[in-house]
């Protein structure tokens, strides 16, 4: 049984593999959580078919955009890892101890620019209990869930006196796509 419980949301691990190794490229795909508590979060692991120059190395956004129209936002794994086969048992069953940690890269903070930027930002922050949320910060990579979305939404509505539905806050996880998502709707924006 591949199904776990991530930030609130259950989510199974299988369909999500299933879901990679369809990509373009990928001739293999397995995601595990790693880390436990606020620090858990998805990583894929792919091996690229053998003919898949285009995909691989630092470029794996046609994988990332499969998984995108796929798979909604809190089963998508933010980090990706490509390896040259799938560790085994001597079972041949995929040893998981043996998969490698994801370097984790940091990317550069990119301050709010917008009174909306800065009102999402704000507001996962206060619900997350972060003191700083930048613009390219995911609300469930930072910890939210199902839950804490309704409160974001919540907060929205009642700040911009609108009707934010917790779906949005789910298909708009980063910061600046439920900023502009606010901005862009004549029903959302005041």
């Amino acid at each position: 049984d591949s199904q776990i419980k991530l930030r609130g949301q259950r989510i199974e691990l299988a369909e999500i593999s299933a879901v990679l190794a369809e990509a373009s490229g990928v001739s293999e795909a397995v995601v595990v959580v790693r880390g436990d508590g606020d620090t858990a979060r998805l990583v894929g692991y792919l091996v690229l078919a053998p003919d898949a120059a285009s995909v691989g190395g630092d470029d794996l956004s046609a994988v990332f955009d499969h998984a995108r129209d796929r798979l909604p936002a809190y089963m998508i794994p933010p980090d990706l890892v490509v390896l040259d086969e799938m560790p085994t048992t001597v079972n041949g069953k995929l040893d998981v101890a043996a998969l490698p940690e994801p370097d984790v890269v940091e990317t550069e903070f990119r301050a709010p620019r917008t009174r909306w930027e800065q009102l999402v930002a704000d507001i996962l922050g206060d619900v997350l209990g972060r003191p700083r949320v930048g613009l390219d910060d995911d609300f469930f990579t930072l910890g939210g869930n199902s839950l804490l979305a309704t409160q974001v939404a919540a907060r929205l509505a009642a700040r911009t006196g609108r009707g934010v539905t917790v779906r949005i806050v789910f298909d708009n996880p980063v910061v600046e796509q439920l900023a502009a998502q606010l901005e862009a709707d004549p029903e959302l924006t005041d």
